[in-house]
């Protein structure tokens, strides 16, 4: 037992001293950093926006009514929905919620409270093996990790979201009069139409129809308010279609390119990224001791503080004994494992990301280009498909597409115009 003792005393000595704050910074960031995608859904599915909120905290008062359009109502409720849907491709809520992240990691605190889990991970299993406090050690960094991101991502969030809300107001009351224009001409897009429309949207994101679904309540809006955004735009598409088609010698492709922009706005996948990379890999002995740990944490550490670039990184990594370069190339960016992948997806080119432990030892990776959607891919960059395989729409669609846009913004400012329009 005398012995037992001693070696968890050694251990819990020799492995916080192999931590310092930086490496736990470090390891914070790559244990934690999930696909800004992923954390959204993950984060914001146990914390509704506020406005979601006050459903529950005010009742009816969520149902209450904002805007009548042509007597037509617009509810809180809507609004608040409509907000949280428009919050899926806003890219400002990852950047603020990055920032805010990493100011916390700032923190000197983030090392102290990750020294006391390990010190009452290891009291807590006395007798235990090494590796059995370790495995225990790694889920309670995880869970303070993803409490960290909590933190972040709901404050950025909240102070996004409440921006977007006369944005939303004004999109659901440009869709009021669109669907009542599409009603009045008859040219109302089919139920079956928008279905197929979201399945499509599911299947650009490698999500069924259910997992779609569950996805944007997740976020805290549901399939219904975007099956309403969609519908409006393919009811409006045909409305434009039908008074101005011939006027501009529109054909199907040319109005279906712009629609499907506008109606899939908002949902996005770095699934198509392509990355060019870099790796330099500090190899482990064969008996795993803390202090060479530690000591690869370290160099690794100190390598990556003189980095200056891609071009500097091959002779950078000479003059270090016992490190490894190896020119990856460029490669898919779903082929490499988590969370390396969402590192590099958010890193700059140019970048070396903070040291991570693999099997063979002490990891450092950098990104030298990223190439992203459908350029990454090699197709057009317009959501239809363009005159030619891997080539855009033509000089003569863009310019009908430009063209549609504006008799279809003039069609809509005259239908306001026209409009009884009661702000409550």
């Amino acid at each position: 037992m005398k012995a037992s003792a001693h070696n968890t005393q050694s251990f819990a000595v020799s492995t916080a001293a192999a931590i310092q704050p930086d490496s736990l910074r470090s390891w914070v960031i790559r244990s934690s950093a999930v696909a800004l995608a992923l954390m959204l859904v993950l984060i914001i599915a146990s914390s509704a926006p506020a406005l979601a909120q006050k459903k529950k905290a005010g009742g009816s008062r969520s149902q209450a009514i904002v805007v009548l359009v042509n007597d037509e109502p617009i509810t809180s409720y809507a609004i608040s929905k409509r907000q949280a849907l428009m919050g899926l491709g806003n890219r400002k809520i990852g950047e603020v919620a990055k920032t805010k992240f990493q100011s916390l990691l700032k923190r000197k605190s983030v090392g102290d409270d990750l020294k006391k889990i390990l010190k009452r991970t290891i009291d807590a299993n006395k007798g235990k093996s090494r590796e059995q406090i370790i495995a225990l050690f790694e889920k309670k960094k995880k869970a303070y990790a993803v409490n960290l991101q909590k933190r972040a991502v709901n404050s950025a969030r909240n102070s996004v979201l409440s921006g977007l809300y006369k944005q939303a107001l004004e999109e659901l009351i440009n869709e009021r009069l669109q669907m009542q224009e599409a009603r009045r001409n008859n040219v109302v897009a089919s139920d079956d139409e928008v279905k197929k429309a979201i399945a499509k949207l599911g299947s650009r994101n490698k999500l069924d129809e259910k997992q779609f679904a569950a996805y944007i309540k997740s976020v805290g809006s549901d399939i219904h308010s975007m099956r309403d955004r969609i519908k409006a735009t393919m009811s409006w598409r045909n409305v434009v279609r039908r008074q101005f088609g011939r006027q501009l010698h529109l054909s199907s492709r040319d109005i279906d390119r712009w629609t499907d922009g506008q109606s899939g706005a908002g949902i996005e996948t770095p699934a198509n990224a392509s990355l060019k990379l870099q790796r330099i890999t500090f190899a482990l002995g064969g008996a795993f001791k803390e202090a060479d740990f530690a000591r690869l944490l370290q160099q690794a550490d100190a390598l990556r503080q003189r980095h200056t670039g891609c071009n500097a990184t091959p002779s950078l990594v000479k003059t270090v004994s016992g490190a490894r370069f190896e020119d990856l190339g460029t490669r898919p960016a779903g082929s490499i494992a988590e969370p390396t992948r969402t590192m590099l997806l958010s890193a700059n080119p140019g970048e070396m990301l903070p040291a991570s432990v693999a099997a063979s030892g002490v990891e450092l990776w950098v990104l030298c280009d990223k190439t992203t959607g459908a350029a990454a891919a090699g197709g057009n960059a317009g959501p239809g498909p363009g005159p030619s395989a891997g080539s855009g729409p033509s000089a003569s669609a863009k310019a009908k597409q430009k063209d549609f846009q504006l008799m279809s913004k003039r069609k809509l400012k005259d239908l306001r115009q026209d409009a009884h329009i009661e702000y409550r």
